[in-house]
């Protein structure tokens, strides 16, 4: 692979993640005693929940248990909020662009596709979209200018534009909605039989189905002269190698266009809770002719039956140590308030 995006995945790691959960801990319980019992009371209530009981042998154990799991049971709200808060954090980059991972060669859907027949910075609603795990269900819009916006609840466009104006990534592409910028420029200049227009057709395949939005010989406004062709393949669900989407492109090396030079190129996130991936903005040379860039996601890239955390794995199994460590670390406080208080 000659050129791959931005790949800044950070991997969560365990130990800061308990060092920050346990401090938040000691500190929401003192804040919390001094708030419910004041200053003059706020031993007391830390000797209520350690109860001593002085035996031949010295402290009752089953007391010490006891005020453990009272102290821990006023912290499990925010253990839990803390544990899933931090799963989060830690895969704040989890989409990556992958240059040439098979299946990627370029369907053209030209002669059997619908054409949408898409004007001057026009967008249309292209109908419903399942989803998948990437990639947003509800209405999916297509702009002319060489994108495609993903979790809209109307078919209603009003208001719902890809400018010709392309900017950096995160932008108000789609109103900053969720989107595939495979090609963001100021395309089309009167789309017609001659200059081309933008398709779009589901096809199946054995195991999974796909949308393909093909924007084939449209003029770059600015270089009338001179066309681009590429596609974004959608799939309905993860593909055997891990692939949800991808950029193709056939026809992207006219002088006007450059390979780039006056494009946006990647994924926007909107409120997906994923990160957004630039591959390339305004840059020569970004993607050539044949180029396929695959949109996937780290740690499900591959086989499904891998043994890779999921996210919500993660939070899991973050939210149990700090469950652990915590209610040792208050046990053994609580130990030693016990002996404090005769």
């Amino acid at each position: 692979m000659s050129r791959n995006g931005p790949t800044d995945l950070r991997k969560p790691t365990v130990q800061p993640c308990l060092s920050v959960g346990l401090r938040i801990i000691e500190l929401s319980l003192s804040i919390q005693a001094r708030r419910e019992k004041g200053m003059d009371q706020f031993m007391s209530l830390r000797k209520d929940y350690f109860v001593e009981s002085r035996t031949s042998s010295g402290i009752n154990w089953l007391h010490r248990i006891k005020g453990a799991i009272m102290m821990l049971s006023r912290c499990i709200p925010l253990v839990f909020a803390t544990g899933l808060g931090m799963a989060q954090s830690a895969y704040s980059q989890q989409v990556q662009i992958i240059e040439e991972i098979n299946p990627g060669e370029f369907v053209d859907i030209s002669q059997i596709g619908t054409p949408l027949g898409l004007g001057h910075d026009d967008v249309v609603d292209a109908g419903p979209f399942s989803g998948n795990f990437l990639l947003l269900p509800g209405r999916m819009l297509i702009g002319v200018n060489g994108g495609v916006g993903f979790g809209f609840d109307s078919p209603d466009t009003n208001g719902v534009e890809l400018s010709g104006h392309n900017s950096s990534i995160p932008s108000n592409a789609f109103q900053g909605h969720q989107a595939l910028l495979p090609y963001w420029d100021d395309l089309g200049d009167e789309i017609d039989d001659k200059n081309g227009d933008v398709y779009m057709a589901r096809l199946a395949e054995p195991g999974r189905t796909m949308t393909i939005v093909q924007w084939d010989n449209l003029p770059l406004r600015k270089n009338p002269e001179d066309t681009v062709t590429f596609q974004v393949k959608i799939f309905d669900n993860q593909n055997p190698t891990g692939v949800y989407a991808q950029f193709i492109y056939a026809d992207v090396e006219q002088p006007g266009a450059s390979g780039g030079i006056g494009a946006t190129i990647g994924y926007q996130d909107g409120s997906a809770n994923f990160s957004d991936l630039q591959q390339s903005f305004d840059t020569a040379g970004a993607v050539s002719n044949g180029t396929v860039l695959s949109i996937v996601i780290e740690h499900r890239l591959g086989l499904e039956s891998q043994a890779i955390p999921t996210v919500s794995e993660w939070g899991l199994i973050i939210m149990a140590l700090l469950l652990l460590t915590g209610g040792t670390l208050i046990f053994c406080r609580g130990a030693r308030r016990a002996h404090a208080f005769p």
